[in-house]
């Protein structure tokens, strides 16, 4: 499987320099669309667009972590490890805000994220959530230790490991 990251945290972070309110909002349809009338940047569908301050300190350490270069090395991985399977998807990572705010409650959020796919695939993208409730979920991103690393056999040892 071909899986391609497309850099969204940016973009999502300049939508947060426009003042809260109508403007961010037409902003926000705007860069969603790309100038059509369907969506271009479908991971964008999950981010609140008239979020509070919380979700652009969140944007912030994400960037500053560098979260979209540990999701590439993470992407090439799964690419390599599935390159069996002749699918083509785009991979965007969007934080969906689920505190101080309305427009998304987590648990249905990741149900329907996970759930809900035909769409996304039926338009080429996977979409991470990353959530949004503090500036402390960012290192969530850290990643598993690999195979040769000594400190895990397999993705799914690391994964146990650091959840069990």
């Amino acid at each position: 499987m071909q899986l391609e990251l497309v850099p969204l945290l940016n973009v999502e972070r300049e939508l947060y320099d426009t003042p809260r309110g109508g403007q961010r909002f037409r902003k926000y349809l705007q860069v969603m669309q790309g100038g059509t009338d369907d969506v271009d940047l479908l991971p964008l569908v999950a981010l609140n667009p008239i979020g509070k301050e919380h979700v652009a300190a969140v944007l912030d350490a994400l960037l500053a972590l560098d979260a979209e270069a540990v999701a590439a090395r993470a992407i090439a991985d799964a690419s390599r490890r599935l390159q069996r399977i002749p699918d083509v998807l785009k991979v965007g990572l969007v934080v969906a805000d689920d505190a101080a705010g309305g427009w998304t409650q987590r648990e249905l959020a990741d149900a329907r994220h996970r759930f809900e796919i035909d769409a996304a695939l039926k338009r080429g993208w996977a979409t991470a959530l990353l959530a949004g409730d503090a500036p402390e979920a960012a290192l969530a991103l850290t990643p598993f230790p690999s195979p040769n690393s000594g400190r895990g056999a397999n993705p799914g040892e690391a994964f146990r490991g650091r959840c069990g």
